[in-house]
């Protein structure tokens, strides 16, 4: 079933019914689905000759499928997928057994929709419909709505008649959840280890006199245009020869990686792209000189502050992704953010495509280790493993351990074959996807057979890019110039921000004594011999003081590792909720704490 419908996929969750209708188009070719009585007087569904349930009982066959599927699942679960509507006994059930629970349900025929909302009225789709009702073949919104409900531990099911039905189907979206899944395995462990540095990398970044201005004057600043972006993969030694052409003819995103090497071909980039928040990360642009004084940095407000300082040429930063940065972005009028796949490639392109590009090159983003290397001739990466070889570490042994850390596996290569890839390249291969589902309005092209393939985006070798982009209203050198004088004009906002810091300072200074005395309630309450649910009415008066400030998220986004060990373990008695509740307001108060001192500390700089 193709899908065309173009509605915002950032809206798709709490749809009503005749909205999420909209997104399915008439089966090709038709299914028969037929509504029968079942043998205790039900109506069942038979969709192709096939039973979606039982022919006999389908409520209780669906109450049997239900209590052994939650059997196995969290009971922190915070999100059903289900894969197959029928006429939605097994939601029914799923709203009985597990009340609160969003469910996100997609279906592959669009008749059995039609049939499900002919069969129940208006008050059980108000009672037991789902949350958000897609296409099964929109795998992309699938995940969208999952993001919006902000869906981690979602849990899945699906209907054996779905398989049947549409097999392929099923599995391409069992494929993308557990994509999407891998990332957000991915974005928890990378809160956990670089949290505290984005907030004190982005409050070094964004106080002070004259905050940077956001990347919003880049909004359709090309339109129709094209862009090369490069990484630092091997495949880029194949580009370099011919970049000044590229140069010439479209506009040019690099990497940080690949800034380096693009300098010294002669064909400085347009445009510099840096997300990451460590320092060894900023030894890629050592030695940057007057050579980069025109190409724009876009920058992601927790970047390092090192790389700040070394840039001789304009700076922007993209709208945060974080809720600090996303209040300071508020009060300096940033709104527009670039998409964060894992890889700062993936900024890059989003980057090209805000711009208003519709048709995006990619050279050297291998996402795999062709030629068994990991990064272009000369990069910081490959100098660096040659400067620390010794005797009994040589270059070839550190080339091993990279390769082999993150469990290597061979995967398609975008000219067949295979090419030797690993988990980390997978996260970013699925976004890559995603988006050429999200966005087939831009073209991708990928100038190396030897990468690893993503479907949707076609190879072309670097003459057939060129010859194709010979003639354009506006040179990149204009688009450039453009932006550099639009940039020029905008002021900055330092006292307004100064003011609306202070604010947040006191709110946090709040938020940090209500944690604190949640504390010592729970303390009190355990030192009891016995509690009764009566007894937590005290941590619902202080849950409510929680909710009155509308920045505490700011301190939840520290604290959302210690919230989510104390939310997944087993609550069997009152106690074991007072314990839990203790570790919460813990978490808060000395993530308010932390947030709080450092807004002091830069605040006064």
């Amino acid at each position: 079933m193709k899908q065309e419908n173009t509605h915002r996929e950032d809206l798709v969750d709490n749809l009503s019914l005749s909205q999420a209708l909209g997104f399915f188009l008439p089966d090709e070719p038709h299914v028969v689905v037929e509504p029968v009585p079942a043998r205790d007087g039900c109506t069942t569904l038979r969709v192709g000759g096939r039973f979606v349930h039982s022919s006999i009982a389908p409520a209780r066959e669906a109450e049997r499928l239900v209590t052994r599927f939650l059997a196995g699942t969290p009971q922190s679960v915070d999100a059903i997928v289900v894969i197959g509507l029928g006429l939605g006994y097994h939601l029914e059930e799923l709203s009985r057994q597990k009340p609160g629970v969003p469910l996100v349900v997609a279906e592959a025929v669009t008749d059995v929709v039609h049939a499900a909302r002919a069969h129940r009225d208006s008050a059980w789709w108000d009672r037991y419909g789902p949350q958000v009702l897609l296409p099964a073949d929109r795998s992309d919104l699938v995940v969208s709505a999952l993001r919006s409900l902000r869906a981690r531990r979602f849990a899945v099911l699906t209907l054996q008649s779905a398989t049947q039905q549409a097999p392929e189907v099923v599995a391409e979206l069992h494929h993308a959840l557990q994509q999407y899944r891998t990332r957000s395995t991915v974005n928890t462990n990378t809160l956990r280890r670089f949290g505290r540095l984005w907030v004190r990398n982005t409050l070094r970044n964004l106080t002070g006199g004259s905050p940077p201005p956001g990347i919003d004057a880049l909004v359709d600043a090309a339109p129709g245009g094209s862009a090369l972006i490069c990484g630092a993969g091997p495949t880029l030694d194949d580009v370099l020869p011919e970049i000044k052409r590229f140069h010439r003819s479209m506009l040019v995103i690099a990497v940080d990686t690949a800034v380096a090497p693009l300098v010294r071909a002669g064909a400085p980039p347009h445009i510099a792209v840096v997300a990451d928040p460590q320092y060894w990360n900023t030894r890629h642009l050592d030695g940057v000189d007057e050579r980069l004084s025109r190409t724009i940095l876009v920058a992601e407000p927790a970047t390092h502050p090192r790389v700040f300082r070394l840039w001789p040429g304009p700076v922007l930063v993209s709208a945060s992704l974080f809720p600090l940065g996303t209040f300071i972005d508020g009060h300096l009028g940033r709104w527009e953010k670039l998409g964060a796949g894992g890889s700062v490639a993936t900024s890059g392109w989003d980057l090209a495509r805000i711009m208003g590009c519709r048709r995006i090159y990619v050279a050297g983003l291998d996402l795999g280790f062709p030629r068994m290397r990991t990064h272009c001739s000369g990069s910081f990466f490959e100098e660096r493993l040659i400067r620390t070889t010794r005797r009994s570490e040589p270059a070839e042994q550190g080339l091993f351990r990279y390769l082999h850390d993150a469990h290597p596996k061979a995967v398609p290569a975008a000219g067949g074959g295979t090419v030797l890839s690993d988990r980390r390249m997978e996260v970013y291969r699925g976004w890559f996807m995603e988006q050429a589902i999200r966005h087939p309005q831009v073209k991708t092209m990928v100038l190396s057979p030897e990468g690893a393939a993503i479907p949707g985006y076609q190879v072309i070798n670097t003459g057939e890019a060129l010859a194709g982009e010979q003639h354009r209203e506006r040179t990149p050198e204009e688009v450039i110039t453009r932006i550099l004088n639009d940039h020029r004009t905008r002021g900055p906002g330092g006292e307004i921000l100064s003011h609306a810091l202070t604010r947040l300072e006191m709110q946090l200074q709040v938020v940090a004594a209500i944690g604190a005395r949640g504390e010592t309630v729970c303390a009190e309450l355990l030192q009891r011999n016995t509690l009764s649910p009566g007894d937590l009415t005290a941590l619902d008066r202080i849950d409510g003081d929680l909710q009155q400030f509308e920045h505490r998220e700011l301190a939840g986004f520290l604290a959302e590792q210690a919230i989510d060990l104390a939310v997944n373990q087993e609550i069997p008695d009152a106690r074991s909720s007072v314990i839990q509740a203790s570790e919460i307001y813990r978490a808060l108060m000395e993530a308010a704490e932390f947030h709080r001192q450092l807004i002091h500390r830069y605040r006064l700089l």
